[in-house]
């Protein structure tokens, strides 16, 4: 059963799409763009024809307008104040017969800094918004214009100069009636404002001011829009009649693209693109682009005004110069000179208008959706020569409609979950691009016998290439996964004292699926890549993305196993002198060495044994020669302390303990010179131990 537009489309499929499709080319102008006349003076927007747009999938469009000009040209677009930040960035003006071109547009600050400038105060006026009774504003505005002279018409009419105006708005005040008082040439008069129906001001130039003030506010009602005026003054010697193009960017709805595919015996594919116009006028006979990509796309505040605060230097004439003595220098040899180049620009450089921007190609007489070779960098490109789009409206457009390359297929994408989860495969599609042009990227409704079957995310798809999209869960097929980890010994190199151990990290995990279909079933199974690993089981794949494999597997009914290993090398290096003992019993006991490299760390071990041993007697006697040597430097302390209380002869008690005290330092004298000899024995023990252990170890070659 087939959805698509078409000779093999069922009767009822053309009731429920035809409507659609029908109404979408009734959006297109079949005939050819009528030339208008030649534009001279002062133009509206309304009356500058829209020529070319085109939307990018950045969120940004290109507008150019073309027409035929004659004498010269004050033109003026409108925008919204979001895109004029665009427009100052990209406006582009082409006009051969003019120089002197300029762009005038308000600044920012135009309507409260030109207010301020003016010769009145309007109270109550802020940015375009009014506020405030009748009376108070009145009343402001006179006091502000204190000095001017007004004429109030009347019998007899009354003129003179303003002095001041009071009325409640002080506690002192309440109560009180707003007044006028005016110096005439009667004296002093006292008029209430809300007595007074009309006045009139005898000076020209503030009536001026009043009303360009007040056609300020009326243009600032749309706080929204910002217009741009354009001067294209015709220079004399210039033809009268000429082409002239300019165009800009400005933000934009991003164009987007949906596709339908149905996986029926032929499998076939759809794409629509969806266009908005928001702008503030209709598109007729527009010729749009739509172009894919993702091109450089920002905001320059070039708008608003910008105020650098700045030094203050003393004034360059006050002052007086230094004296100064200037040293003697060389010529350089280095010569500027202009180049061929240089100087052909340099020749041309009164003759240049404007920066010129190619003529698009002429368009067909009828509607062709045509795609084109998308620009550098860029991925799609659909020309539309004519349609119209009313402003505020949405556009379908048909991009491709065709027979496409799929098959259907379960995936199981193995990664983010744990050892023993059962997992569903998802129900998909691998599609080969077989239209003759590039997908970009959008969603997928799938049908299956006629019926929806899911939706579907399509990537940007190139002619030629192929992806995989999913739309469901197949709930006839289960699976889950167990993972394993060995190391395995694969080389042991030993030289001038270096070993050198290669090992395999091998890594395990196999796929165990249950199937309740009847038959058996296409699966891709995406397989995480590990780093630094190979795969060695099994020995080919389908495909290879950065972080994993893709296989392709036959699931019969019921269970079956399915096992991938992948190995990662391991290299380290030992200084064989700087093994630590207990890795020596490693090494000598690891059943994964062959037994003649067991017994060379057996005999490392032993040798190592007696330097241990060696060290142990050294530690030993050099111990108890320290423990000697403070027990003669207590005997001496204390001898010293005895010969201080000698008293009475020999016999006496303080004589017999110093003679105990040097009895005693003569004994650990001996026990030190008979210690000496022994310490040196087992230096030299512990030395040859070293020595012979690192002989060993330096002589290994394996």
């Amino acid at each position: 059963m087939q959805l698509f537009a078409g000779s093999n489309i069922p009767p009822f499929k053309l009731r429920l799409w035809g409507g659609l499709l029908l109404w979408g080319c009734s959006l297109f102008s079949p005939a050819a763009q009528t030339p208008s006349s030649p534009l001279s003076g002062e133009i509206e927007e309304s009356r500058l024809p829209l020529n070319r747009v085109v939307l990018y999938s950045s969120g940004v469009g290109y507008f150019e307008h073309r027409f035929q000009a004659a004498g010269p040209l004050g033109l003026s677009l409108s925008f919204d104040y979001s895109a004029i930040n665009d427009v100052l960035k990209s406006l582009t003006i082409f006009d051969p017969a003019s120089a002197a071109v300029s762009v005038r547009y308000p600044s920012e600050q135009t309507l409260s800094r030109t207010l301020e400038s003016l010769g009145v105060s309007l109270p109550g006026f802020d940015g375009g918004q009014t506020g405030g009774d009748f009376l108070p504003v009145l009343g402001a505005l006179l006091q502000s214009l204190r000095g001017a002279e007004i004429q109030i018409p009347g019998s007899p009419p009354l003129s003179g100069r303003i002095l001041s105006v009071s009325g409640p708005g002080s506690p002192e005040e309440q109560g009180e009636r707003a007044s006028l008082l005016l110096l005439t040439p009667q004296g002093i008069r006292r008029v209430f404002l809300d007595a007074l129906e009309s006045f009139s001001f005898t000076d020209p130039e503030i009536t001026g001011d009043l009303n360009r003030a007040l056609d300020l506010i009326a243009a600032s009602r749309d706080s929204r829009q910002r217009r741009v005026n354009l001067s294209l003054p015709r220079d004399r010697g210039t033809p009268n009649l000429r082409e002239v193009r300019l165009s800009y960017v400005i933000p934009c709805p991003v164009w987007k693209v949906s596709y339908r595919l149905d996986l029926g015996e032929r499998a076939l594919f759809q794409g629509w693109a969806l266009v908005d116009n928001d702008g503030s006028r209709d598109w007729e006979d527009v010729e749009l682009t739509l172009v894919g990509g993702r091109p450089v796309s920002f905001i320059q505040e070039l708008y608003p005004p910008y105020y650098l605060a700045r030094p203050v230097l003393p004034l360059a004439i006050a002052g007086y110069g230094e004296a100064r003595v200037f040293g003697a220098g060389t010529a350089s040899s280095m010569k500027l000179e202009m180049s061929a180049d240089m100087a052909q620009a340099e020749s041309l450089a009164p003759q240049n208008r404007a920066l010129a921007a190619p003529s698009p190609p002429p368009s067909p007489a009828f509607f062709t959706a045509t795609p084109s070779a998308a620009p550098g960098g860029q991925d799609f490109s659909l020309v539309l020569p004519r349609i119209n789009l009313a402003r505020h409206q949405s556009l379908m457009v048909s991009l491709v409609s065709g027979e496409i390359q799929a098959r259907p297929t379960l995936i199981l994408t193995a990664s983010g979950a744990s050892t023993g989860e059962n997992r569903r495969p998802a129900r998909g599609a691998e599609l080969v691009n077989t239209l003759g042009l590039g997908l970009p990227a959008g969603p997928v409704t799938v049908f299956q016998e006629g019926l929806y079957g899911g939706d579907a995310l399509l990537d940007f798809l190139p002619p030629g290439d192929r992806r995989m999209i999913s739309f469901g869960e197949d709930l006839s097929v289960s699976a889950s996964w167990e993972t394993g980890t060995g190391r395995f010994l694969t080389a042991i190199r030993a030289a001038s004292g270096v070993m050198t151990v290669r090992r395999k990290i091998v890594y395990t995990r196999t796929y165990r699926f249950r199937s309740a279909a009847e038959g058996p079933r296409r699966l891709v199974l995406e397989h995480p890549r590990i780093s630094g690993a190979v795969l060695t089981e099994p020995a080919a794949y389908e495909e290879m993305a950065d972080s994993l494999y893709r296989f392709v597997l036959t699931l019969p009914p019921g269970a079956s196993d399915w096992t991938i290993k992948e190995e990662s090398p391991v290299s380290e290096q030992l200084t064989l002198t700087q093994i630590r003992p207990e890795a020596l019993l490693h090494y000598a006991s690891n059943e994964e060495f062959p037994p003649f490299l067991r017994e060379i760390f057996r005999q490392a071990l032993e040798l190592r044994g007696r330097i241990d041993t060696a060290a142990q007697a050294l530690n030993g006697l050099e111990g108890e020669l320290t423990r000697l040597l403070a027990e003669e430097t207590r005997i001496r302390a204390n001898l010293e302390a005895a010969g201080n209380q000698i008293r009475g002869g020999e016999d006496s008690p303080g004589a017999l303990l110093a003679g105990e005290y040097l009895k005693r330092l003569e004994e650990a004298e001996q026990q030190i010179l008979g210690l000496s000899p022994r310490i040196e024995a087992a230096r030299t023990a512990h030395g040859t131990a070293q020595k012979t252990y690192e002989t060993y170890l330096l002589s290994l070659e394996f």
